[in-house]
């Protein structure tokens, strides 16, 4: 099983409430220090991992998609 990207303000809505959803700055922040898996591409689009699971430590995220992985 591969991680796929998919568009932030997808990745957000499925995140989110509709009236909590993080601004496009916010979330470029969040993936420019880590927070989120994530990419700006060189046109600017930003990019989440459609697996990223917003307010679950790093750790853990990493371990689950680990045995994601293992168990395809």
């Amino acid at each position: 099983m591969r991680n796929k990207l998919v568009k932030a303000s997808i990745w957000a809505k499925s995140q989110f409430a509709e009236n909590s959803i993080p601004d496009r700055k916010t979330i470029k922040k969040w993936i420019e220090r880590g927070k989120i898996k994530g990419l700006v591409d060189g046109d600017g689009a930003l990019w989440v991992y459609e697996n990223e699971i917003f307010g679950v430590d790093r750790n853990i995220s990493n371990e689950v998609s680990k045995l994601m992985e293992a168990s395809a």
